[in-house]
């Protein structure tokens, strides 16, 4: 799954799977646009984490627990 969201997001298209983060210059680490058609249940299927699991990654990333 995560190779799928990488080959997405560098496209310029949203990812599916809510495995790719960025950042630009010194600012917080962001979850890359996603995809809102795909389903957790999809992100379960491929391995992935939830949109919601995603997001709570992005804030650990960011030093916020």
């Amino acid at each position: 799954a995560a190779s799928c969201g990488a080959n997405r997001d560098c496209g310029g298209r949203p990812q599916r799977f809510a495995t790719q983060f960025g950042f630009e210059g010194d600012g917080p680490w962001t979850l890359s646009p996603v995809d809102p058609i795909v389903t957790d249940e999809l992100r379960r299927v491929m391995g992935a984490h939830s949109l919601k699991e995603a997001k709570a990654h992005e804030a650990v990333l960011n030093g916020k627990r």
